[in-house]
Formats: structure tokens, C-alpha cells, sequence
């Protein structure tokens, strides 16, 4: 019985191991989206102008989109001093709650928020970068990726994101709204209210 419980321990430790270990960043191709890629103009259209695009390398995305949106707030900061601060050598990547203690430790009004397309609208339309964290797994196999939602289309049903070393990717609102719903649809954004359709976990 004994052995059996320590089995089944390892087993479970396993897991979880694998679990974080599956939280690295996709790459930009995984984004590719060709129906996304269209961009009709109207006023149901926008995209937040000079948001400093932040390239992250595998294994980075998250620190590079918060650099991205740091940088936008007035408060530049390298992406290998985020990786130096939260960094995990055995992990391949950063988790969601090490990007937001990172940023409160900077800052105030730091707001991590599990948001609704609606919500995320309303940000990007205020001019409010947002860093959503997606899964890009199947099944299930997780893929953790981190991008910077800096645009919407509602005629071409698309957000338009930073992502990777991608300035310019972009995901249909099914695609991305499937992605985001496996991660909880975690968001982190910076200053003013979290709105009505985002249910608000903290704030520094």
C-alpha cells in the first residue's frame, strides 16, 4: 500500500512538472491565422499607435509583452531584467502571476483580470495595451503563450496582437477567444477601472 501511494505521488509531482514545463512561449507561426489577416477599415476598427513592440524569444514572450506595455506606461525596462527578477531556469518560460508581481513591484494600479472579448475591447478602444495570456495546446497538451493585444476589426472579427517577433499577427475572435478561455482568460493591464465585463482577481 505503501509503495502504491508513493507511485502515485510521483505520478502526480510528474504531472504538475510537465504541466508548468508546457507554459513555454508558442512561436509566431503557431499564430497564423489567414482568415485574420484582412483589415477593412471603419469605425468598428482600432489599434492603439506607438505601443513599443518588444521581440521575445522562445521562452520569453511573457517579460517581452510586458516590456511592451511598461514601455508604452512610461517605464522602460529590458526584457533580461524581467528574466533576471521572475525567471525560473528549470521552466520553460514565466508564469502569469510572476509577470504581475513583477509589474506591481514597479508600479501602481497594476490589474490582473479574467476578461470577456467585451472587456478587451473596451481596453484597446481606451487606448489600454492588454497582455493576455493564451493556450495553444490541443487537448490535452498546453502551450502557454504571452501577446500583446494592441488592435480589434469587428467587421474582420479579429484582434491584432504582438506576438513573438511578430508586430503584426493577428487571430480571428473564435480562435482567440478559444485560446484565451483554455488560460482562464487571464489578462494583465495597467491604470483605470477593470469594467464591468471583467471580473477583477487583484491590483496592487
Amino acid at each position: 500500500m505503501r509503495r502504491n501511494k508513493g507511485a502515485w505521488l510521483q505520478w502526480k509531482t510528474g504531472g504538475v512538472v510537465m504541466v508548468l514545463l508546457s507554459l513555454g512561449c508558442a512561436g509566431a507561426e503557431s499564430l497564423a491565422d489567414p482568415s485574420a489577416r484582412e483589415a477593412p477599415s471603419g469605425p468598428s476598427v482600432h489599434r492603439i499607435l506607438g505601443v513599443p513592440f518588444v521581440p521575445g524569444e522562445p521562452g520569453a514572450c511573457g517579460p517581452a509583452a510586458l516590456a511592451s506595455v511598461l514601455a508604452f506606461d512610461g517605464d522602460p525596462v529590458t526584457v533580461e531584467e524581467i528574466l533576471r527578477t521572475v525567471g525560473a531556469p528549470s521552466l520553460a518560460g514565466v508564469l502569469p502571476m510572476d509577470l504581475e508581481r513583477f509589474a506591481a513591484g514597479r508600479r501602481a494600479g497594476v490589474q490582473t483580470t479574467a476578461g470577456s472579448l467585451a472587456w478587451l475591447r473596451e481596453r484597446v478602444a481606451s487606448d489600454h495595451p492588454v497582455v493576455a495570456f493564451l493556450d495553444l495546446g490541443v487537448g490535452p497538451v498546453r502551450q502557454g503563450h504571452f501577446v500583446v493585444v494592441v488592435g480589434y476589426d469587428d467587421e474582420a472579427e479579429r484582434v491584432v496582437l504582438y506576438s513573438g517577433k511578430d508586430p503584426d499577427a493577428a487571430m480571428s475572435y473564435r480562435r482567440f477567444t478559444a485560446a484565451w478561455r483554455r488560460a482562464a482568460f487571464w489578462a494583465l493591464t495597467l491604470g483605470g477601472p477593470a469594467g464591468d465585463d471583467g471580473n477583477r482577481l487583484s491590483a496592487s
